[in-house]
């Protein structure tokens, strides 16, 4: 199958996020699957490779927003 323009605007967009951490990560990532949802990608189906993986954490309880001290 040779690739035009056409065919590669055609083709479907795969993603996995990946998410670690606390409840705000949780949302985050959802509000991230809704921005990729409307640009045209759909969640990858398990054990496929996406075309684009996304981890989403934190860099430990400096900046983490969800620690309390």
């Amino acid at each position: 199958m040779s690739l035009t323009l056409t065919t590669i605007a055609s083709m479907t967009r795969t993603y996995v996020i990946q998410t670690l951490g606390c409840q705000m990560n949780v949302h985050d990532s959802e509000r991230i699957a809704g921005s990729l949802d409307a640009a045209g990608y759909i969640p990858a189906a398990a054990g496929s490779d996406p075309d684009l993986i996304f981890f989403n954490f934190n860099l430990g309880s400096f900046f983490n927003p969800c620690s309390f001290k």
